[in-house]
């Protein structure tokens, strides 16, 4: 799957308008949205936040390398390890960057953590149905801490 992603950013193109850049990204948020249904007016807000922030456009690209580099980095310093609190790690399996694996590596590297997998999530969630479920997961977390 990763290696389509590139793919689907390299289609993003500048365009005449700022409207018409944002119509370029739609297609790699589909993509990176994987089986979860794409909310484009969440989709294109973000993209138009994305864009008036970011200098670089393309230092999203590079997120399998920067993962990689931080779960080698985690197993050296042995930092998540020296997590004592209760932690929620929610992952997507259908995440085409981020891989499922790498979800699970960080869950099972804390000792008080909880693993959710979302089926059909990839690796954004521009859907608002979903982005209530994970805050709702969230919330439960924390109450959950809260009564112990």
């Amino acid at each position: 799957m990763l290696d389509k992603t590139p793919e689907f950013f390299n289609a993003c193109k500048d365009g005449k308008a700022l409207k018409d850049t944002v119509q370029s990204y739609l297609p790699a948020w589909r993509y990176l949205n994987a089986e979860i249904p794409l909310d484009k007016e969440m989709a294109k807000n973000f993209t138009l936040d994305f864009l008036s922030r970011t200098k670089n456009k393309n230092a999203g690209k590079n997120h399998e390398f920067l993962m990689q580099d931080f779960l080698a980095n985690m197993k050296i310093s042995n930092l998540l390890q020296k997590i004592d609190l209760p932690t929620l790690v929610i992952h997507g399996d259908k995440d085409p960057i981020v891989f499922l694996r790498h979800g699970k590596a960080v869950a099972d590297a804390i000792s008080k953590s909880r693993f959710i997998m979302i089926k059909g999530m990839g690796h954004t969630f521009f859907n608002r149905t979903l982005e209530e479920k994970i805050a709702n997961l969230v919330i439960e977390h924390i109450s959950q801490i809260q009564k112990s």
